[in-house]
């Protein structure tokens, strides 16, 4: 028989209880656990020693004022700062052993999907559904690693426009290669389902370049839609960056920054949608997100 207590905490003590305690797991073993808020010397020696930061602090101290600028240009696409992306960058490239700084782009910021297609597979196609409402995971404000499932109302209404940034390696096998980044845009009409598309064809190959379009208006009245990533007829890799389905005044693409494409939720997130879900992923083709060199 499961047990389960409370505790009320007097008006006040709000901000004391949470300078003291945080939450454990709260799905597996809820429980209350103290904060360590004091640290010893040596265990902070210890934490210096660990941490990137002097070293890139250094790196940017050294970096003159253009790059600097460019720096901040290219974290202004993901509403960010330049040290901040300059930081997240760097501590990846320290991490994956690679020599020197990254030069900024404003086409790509550290992560990227990826999508790879090999022998014997000729294409894939990935897709990211947009009904009226589904869940989300979400960061609890004022926590460092705390998720909540959160439900979103997804309010569809015309013009949708689509923006992708890529970079594609690609190769025609076994008759005409293409590479698309749509949407399919269900409309109601006289009782019936009209489908819609409203597609970007991506060049097979190509250095990092941006391409967008512009659906205006459907048959009936528009009410969902999903994105979809499909490549046919081809082979070798396709990299992309910042996609956007942008409506009702805003991007409602999930995971637009490529952090984590293939991630799965488990749990108590087993509601929430992957990121990008595999219609077709015959042998021979994968897709995952990774960091960019170039």
């Amino acid at each position: 028989m499961s047990r389960t207590t409370y505790i009320l905490i007097p008006p006040g003590y709000e901000a004391l209880l949470s300078r003291g305690l945080r939450p454990g797991d709260r799905f597996v073993l809820p429980r209350v656990c103290r904060k360590n808020r004091f640290l010893s010397f040596p265990r902070r020696l210890a934490l210096k020693q660990r941490s990137l930061l002097p070293t890139i602090h250094a790196y940017w101290a050294g970096l003159d004022a253009p790059t600097k600028a460019a720096w901040g240009a290219a974290a202004g696409v993901m509403n960010s700062t330049g040290l901040r992306l300059f930081t997240q960058d760097t501590c990846e490239r320290i991490r994956l052993e690679l020599s020197g700084l990254a030069d900024p782009s404003l086409l790509h910021q550290s992560f990227c999907g990826w999508l790879h297609v090999e022998a014997p597979a000729t294409g894939l196609i990935l897709e990211q559904s947009h009904p009226e409402t589904y869940w989300v995971q979400r960061k609890v404000k004022g926590t460092k690693s705390q998720y909540e499932a959160v439900i979103v109302t997804e309010s569809f209404a015309l013009p949708l426009q689509l923006t992708i940034n890529y970079k594609a390696y690609l190769e025609a096998v076994g008759g005409t290669g293409s590479a698309l980044f749509y949407a399919l845009v269900r409309s109601l009409y006289q009782g019936r389902d009209i489908f819609t598309t409203c597609s970007i064809d991506m060049d097979l190959m190509t250095d990092w370049e941006q391409k967008t379009t512009t659906l205006n208006s459907v048959l009936g009245i528009p009410i969902s839609y999903s994105l979809f990533l499909k490549l046919s007829n081809v082979q070798g890799d396709l990299f992309f960056d910042d996609p956007i389905s942008f409506h009702s005044g805003q991007n409602w693409v999930r995971d637009p920054r490529c952090r984590d494409i293939h991630v799965s939720f488990t749990r108590a997130f087993t509601q929430v949608p992957k990121h990008w879900a595999p219609v077709s992923l015959p042998d021979g083709a994968d897709y995952d997100s990774i960091y960019m060199d170039d």
